[in-house]
């Protein structure tokens, strides 16, 4: 693990809604070191936007490319456990010694104009410049947050992608979701984009902002015209030529997942399109033939790890349970299951969603793989006071026979005063102010417990159980 990582990089709570600084800090970084430079002109790169599903879009899209043989860099975030799970060169990690070397070549030339950017700011540069001496050929960059002012803004992209809209950060976005799509939208400046299914925003706001960028030169690319998922055939079909329809089958696997079959096609039509315009030297002859191919394949795969220095769980087994993910979505739809010195064994199906629409598409997953015979079902959440926590609580009540909360290291994590209303006398609502003091509770209990609430949250489960996410894949 990397050391003195918050004394290089700073605090991850610090937002500018302002693009000056850190455009002045790459244009300077671009004029120190012509290679960077010349990197950056050259080399295509997307920008991934949206409300839910920007992450796993953005990871089925490196997929593709690794699969195709495309040296691709992935930046997404927020992180697990630790803050390198962030960037990616294909579906790996960069090792701390490289990270110690690339940051102290960047901190060399940028000095003290490093250290006036956010962390996300320094961590989007020093992304790119990962890349850059990485060589890869493609890069991907998932916003942040909103998108007119987000840090990935300064890298050129030709290409951005918005995924579904939704109600998420509205303190700093908007309370309506024609105000967030404006936010979002702020990402495109290249010469395509490519749009999900935006319901919810009205159909005024989305042709103001397409004839707004169309008169820049940028094509729009969008769901319903360009493309559609057909949910009841489980296949999407593809049709920007108006003399060719091109029609796909989304893997078996996740069809009854809408949410990612919606994603996984939006990654299939842009990746189509980008191997099209850019050809990285493959042969475009049987293209479809050979996404069908990679269509078919298992991406996923089963992993065990014997963890040390955790007292008890001699062995984690960890699994998405046949839904082919890609290796870089840790922590979506997941399923950790514990084994004890004694035998035992406890199972955790985790998803990182934490806004009313994420929550919704993970209660639908509940429902889908059932409880087991005579246990109820138990979620453990953590959930930020920023976030529409009532509503989500309110939701999961609904679903689930015990709710167990508790309040993470985090200083956005809800309070019990916050919970409060929500705390049941027959105890099937619960507060803890630890995860600690909440698995120490359930100690002697295997009920099916199912993680959610924030990426934070069920990172702080992984930590405990001595999980790391970089670790455990850099020994496939």
């Amino acid at each position: 693990m990397v050391t003195n990582f918050e004394n290089k990089f700073g605090s991850s709570n610090n937002i500018r809604a302002d693009l000056g600084v850190v455009r002045e800090c790459m244009s300077y970084l671009r004029s120190q070191d012509s290679e960077f430079d010349e990197y950056i002109s050259k080399t295509p790169c997307i920008i991934v936007g949206g409300t839910n599903g920007k992450g796993s879009t953005s990871s089925y899209l490196a997929t593709f490319f690794t699969n195709f043989g495309v040296s691709c860099g992935l930046y997404t975030s927020p992180h697990l456990v630790e803050e390198l799970e962030r960037i990616y060169i294909g579906d790996s990690f960069i090792d701390d010694s490289e990270f110690d070397d690339i940051y102290s070549k960047l901190k060399q030339i940028l000095g003290k104009r490093f250290d006036d950017l956010t962390y996300f700011e320094k961590m989007t540069i020093f992304s790119g410049y990962v890349f850059f001496k990485k060589n890869t050929k493609i890069n991907i960059f998932e916003v942040g947050m909103g998108g007119v002012f987000d840090a990935t803004n300064i890298f050129p992209a030709e290409t951005s992608v918005i995924t579904g809209i939704s109600l998420d950060h509205t303190k700093y976005l908007g309370s309506t979701l024609d105000e967030i799509f404006e936010q979002k939208a702020g990402i495109i400046h290249g010469r395509q984009s490519f749009w999900s299914d935006l319901g919810g925003v009205s159909t005024q706001k989305k042709n103001q902002i397409k004839q707004r960028v169309v008169s820049q030169g940028c094509m729009v690319y969008e769901y319903g015209t360009s493309w559609i998922y057909r949910e009841d055939r489980g296949e999407f079909s593809i049709c920007m030529d108006p003399q060719e329809e091109v029609i796909f089958k989304v893997p078996h696997s996740i069809k009854d997942i809408k949410v990612l079959s919606k994603n996984f096609a939006l990654s299939t039509v842009v990746f189509r399109f980008i191997i099209e315009r850019y050809g990285f030297g493959i042969d475009k002859s049987d293209l479809d033939r050979r996404i069908e191919k990679i269509l078919k394949k298992d991406w996923s795969n089963e992993v065990r790890v014997r963890v040390e220095e955790k007292e008890s769980v001699s062995k984690v087994v960890i699994s998405d349970e046949k839904l082919r993910l890609p290796p870089t979505l840790f922590g979506r739809y997941q399923k950790i299951e514990l084994q004890f010195d004694d035998g035992s064994v406890k199972v955790l199906r985790v998803d990182v969603c934490h806004n009313e629409d994420g929550v919704k598409n993970f209660t639908i997953r509940v429902k889908q793989i059932g409880r087991t015979e005579g246990k109820p079902l138990v979620a453990l959440v953590s959930i930020f006071k920023d976030k529409d926590y009532k509503t989500v609580i309110k939701m999961l009540q609904g679903v689930f026979d015990r709710i167990y909360i508790f309040q993470s290291g985090s200083e956005r994590s809800v309070t019990k005063e916050e919970i409060f209303p929500f705390l049941t006398g027959d105890g099937s609502t619960k507060f803890y102010t630890s995860f600690d003091l909440l698995w120490k509770d359930c100690k002697d209990i295997y009920y099916d417990f199912w993680v959610c609430g924030s990426v934070y949250g069920v990172g702080e489960i992984l930590k405990y159980f001595k999980i790391y996410p970089r670790r455990i894949y850099d020994r496939r």
